[in-house]
C-alpha cells in the first residue's frame, strides 16, 4: 500500500461515496412500472432492494479500497500460473501466411452466416423481435418476463432495428457478426495448445461447421454466449499467466458481458472458479507460494460476481421464479437421461454430417478422446475452462430435475472442433513415424483430412439454406391455396405467432382470413362463429401440442387431415397444413 493518497484512490474513495448515496436514496417508483409474467408465483422480494444493497456494497468496497490506499502490484513470475506455447513443427507456416489464411477464413466464415439470413424466423425469434419491438430499453436491463429476453442480445437488436429498421435479417445481423468473430477467437485459443496449422484447421471446421452456422443465424445469445466464454476463458489463462492489469480488466469486462447475453454464463464463471482453485493448488505443489495468486483470483472473481449480481439483481426474483415454473415442464425441453434427447441429439448431428456420421461415430469418438486428451495434457486449465461449464450445467439440470435443450450444450462444439483437429494432427505425425513420411507428406496428410472435414459439413449446407427453420410465409401461401370459399384459416397453438407475423405479408389480415386458437375452446369458438364452411388448419411443433393440448390434437386428427408438412431445420419445427371439414 501507498503512504499517501493517489489521484485514482480519491476517485475511488469519491465514487463509493456515491453508489452508497445511490444505494440509499434510489427510488423505487419505477420498479412497479416494469412488466411482469403473470404465469410465475409471487416474487419472495423485490428487486429494487437487490439493486439498493449491491450499489452499497460497491460503495463499501471502493470506499475501502481507497481508504487503504490500495494499489495494483503483479505478482512475481514464480507464483503464477506456468502457460508454456506449443512448438512449432519443422516447416511449419510464417505468422505472416498464418494471419493471411485466417483471415480468408474468418471472411469465409461471414459469407456462410450472410447467406439465407433472410430466411423465415422461427418462434422463439419471432419472440425475441417482438420483445426488442415492443419493450423499452429499461424494462429489456430491469425486467425478466421471459427466458427469451437475451439482455445484450435484444439492445442489440434494438440498435439495429433503428438503424436498418426491422427485418429479418437486420435481426439476425448481430448474431452473424459474433458467429463469425467466434472463428479467430477459437485460433486465438488454439495457440496456447497447437501449431499455427493445426489451429487455422480448427478456425477452418469451425467457420463451416454446419451448427454454428445455424446458431449464427439464430436471433438468440447462444453465439455470442459462446464468443464471450472462449474470450473469457483465454484472458483468464492469459492473466494468471501475465497477471497484468489490463488482462484482468478485459476477463471482468468479458465476463460481465456474457452474464448479459446468457444466464447460462453462469456456468462458465463457476467452472473459471474451479479452475483457478485448481491452480492456486498447481502452484503451491510447484513450490510457489500460493497467496499472492488465491488474493488476485479472489480479487478478480469478487468484483466479476459482484457486477454480474448488479447486472440482474433487479430481475432475479423474477428468474428464479420463472426458471422454477417454466423448465419444470417438459414441454420446454427433454429430461436428460431420455431417449427423446437422445434422438434429438442425434438428429442434429446428423443435419449436420448426413447418415453417414453413423458409420463413423464409433472409431471417431475413441480417436476424439484421444484428441481430448492430448488437448488436457498440453493446456489443462483451458479445457476444463470450456468443458467444465458443460458438466456443471448437466449436472444443476439433473439434480433440480429441469429438462434441457441440446443448445444448453452448444459450449461442446468449438472444443469439438479444436480436440477433433489435434486428433487429425496425432494421427498424421502417427502415420509419418511409421510410414517415414517427409514433413511435408505429412503436412499434406493433415491438410487432405481436414479439408475432406470441412467439405463434409459444407455439402450439408445447401439443404440447410433451402429449409428456413420455420416456414411460415411457405405454409401460409399453400393454405391460401387450398382454402374454399367460405372457410378461413386457423392457426394453432405454437404456430399462431408466425402466422400473425407473416399474414400482412401473405396478403391476409388477422380476424378476417386468418385466426389464432391456443386451445380446444378458442377452436371451437373461431368454428362456431368464423367458420360455417370448414377451416384450414395450420399447425407447428406436433409434440408441444401433444403435450400441452392432447385433446385439441384428438379434435385435429378425427376433423381434418394432413394436405402438407413443410420441412423445418428447428426439431419439431415443421408446418402442417390440414383440410377437411370438422365434424
Amino acid at each position: 500500500m501507498s503512504a499517501r493518497f493517489e489521484r485514482h484512490h480519491v476517485a475511488s474513495i469519491a465514487f463509493g461515496a456515491v453508489l452508497i448515496a445511490a444505494g440509499i436514496l434510489l427510488p423505487r417508483s419505477w420498479y412497479d412500472a416494469l412488466p411482469t409474467n403473470p404465469d410465475v408465483p409471487a416474487l419472495p422480494i423485490r428487486g429494487v432492494t437487490l439493486l439498493q444493497f449491491v450499489l452499497a456494497i460497491e460503495g463499501l468496497v471502493l470506499l475501502a479500497a481507497g481508504l487503504l490506499r490500495m494499489r495494483y502490484v503483479r505478482i512475481e513470475p514464480g507464483n503464477r500460473v506456468d502457460v508454456a506455447r506449443p512448438a512449432e513443427p519443422a516447416m511449419t507456416l510464417s505468422r505472416r501466411a498464418a494471419l493471411v489464411m485466417l483471415l480468408v477464413i474468418t471472411g469465409l466464415a461471414l459469407v456462410l452466416r450472410c447467406i439465407e439470413l433472410g430466411s423465415d424466423l422461427w418462434i422463439d425469434e419471432l419472440r425475441a423481435v417482438l420483445d426488442a419491438r415492443e419493450m423499452s430499453t429499461l424494462a429489456v436491463v430491469a425486467s425478466y418476463v421471459r427466458s427469451n429476453v437475451h439482455m445484450l442480445v435484444t439492445l442489440l437488436m434494438k440498435l439495429s432495428f433503428a438503424v436498418f429498421g426491422e427485418a429479418e435479417w437486420s435481426a439476425r445481423l448481430p448474431i452473424a457478426l459474433f458467429g463469425t468473430a467466434t472463428v479467430p477467437v477459437l485460433y486465438w485459443l488454439a495457440r496456447f495448445v497447437a501449431s499455427r496449422e493445426v489451429s487455422l484447421g480448427a478456425a477452418l471446421v469451425l467457420a463451416v461447421s454446419y451448427h454454428h452456422i445455424f446458431f449464427s443465424q439464430n436471433a438468440r445469445g447462444y453465439v455470442p454466449y459462446l464468443f464471450f466464454s472462449l474470450v473469457s476463458s483465454g484472458l483468464l489463462l492469459q492473466a494468471m499467466r501475465d497477471d497484468r492489469l489490463g488482462t484482468w480488466t478485459l476477463y471482468v469486462l468479458a465476463m460481465v458481458l456474457n452474464f448479459a447475453t446468457l444466464l447460462l454464463s453462469g456456468f462458465v464463471f463457476a467452472a473459471h472458479i474451479l479452475v483457478g482453485v485448481a491452480a492456486v493448488v498447481r502452484v503451491r505443489a510447484r513450490g510457489g507460494s500460493v497467496m499472492p495468486l488465491a488474493r488476485r483470483l479472489a480479487a478478480v472473481f469478487g468484483i466479476t460476481g459482484l457486477l454480474g449480481f448488479q447486472l440482474y439483481s433487479v430481475q432475479l426474483p423474477q428468474v428464479f421464479a420463472y426458471i422454477g415454473t417454466t423448465y419444470a415442464s417438459l414441454a420446454a425441453g427433454y429430461w436428460l437421461f431420455s431417449i427423446e434427447f437422445v434422438r434429438e441429439m442425434a438428429r442434429g448431428l446428423l443435419a449436420g454430417f448426413g447418415p453417414g456420421l453413423l458409420l463413423g461415430a464409433v472409431p471417431f469418438l475413441v480417436l476424439a478422446g484421444i484428441g481430448f486428451v492430448a488437448f488436457v495434457r498440453r493446456q489443462w486449465i483451458l479445457a476444463s475452462a470450456l468443458v467444465l461449464p458443460v458438466v456443471l450445467t448437466a449436472v444443476l439440470l439433473f439434480v433440480r430435475n429441469l429438462t434441457v435443450s441440446p443448445r444448453f450444450f452448444l459450449l461442446g462444439l468449438p472444443v469439438a472442433a479444436l480436440t477433433g483437429v489435434i486428433m487429425i494432427d496425432l494421427c498424421a505425425d502417427f502415420l509419418a513415424r511409421k510410414l517415414g513420411w517427409s514433413a511435408e507428406r505429412r503436412r499434406a496428410a493433415f491438410a487432405v483430412v481436414v479439408s475432406l472435414l470441412a467439405i463434409a459439413s459444407l455439402a450439408s449446407l445447401g439443404r440447410y439454406y433451402r429449409t428456413p427453420k420455420q416456414p411460415y410465409r411457405a405454409a401460409l401461401a399453400f393454405a391460401a391455396e387450398q382454402r374454399r370459399p367460405g372457410q378461413v384459416i386457423v392457426a394453432i397453438h405454437t404456430a399462431q405467432r408466425g402466422c400473425a407475423y407473416y399474414a400482412a405479408e401473405s396478403g391476409l389480415t388477422v380476424g378476417r382470413d386468418l385466426f389464432l386458437a391456443d386451445d380446444l375452446a378458442g377452436l371451437d369458438s373461431v368454428l362456431a362463429r368464423r367458420a360455417p364452411a370448414g377451416a384450414v388448419l395450420i399447425t407447428s411443433m406436433p409434440r408441444a401440442l401433444h403435450l400441452v393440448h392432447p385433446k385439441m390434437e384428438r379434435r385435429i386428427d378425427d376433423g381434418w387431415q394432413v394436405a402438407r408438412t413443410l420441412p423445418a431445420t428447428i426439431g419439431d419445427g415443421q408446418i402442417s397444413v390440414w383440410t377437411g371439414r370438422q365434424r
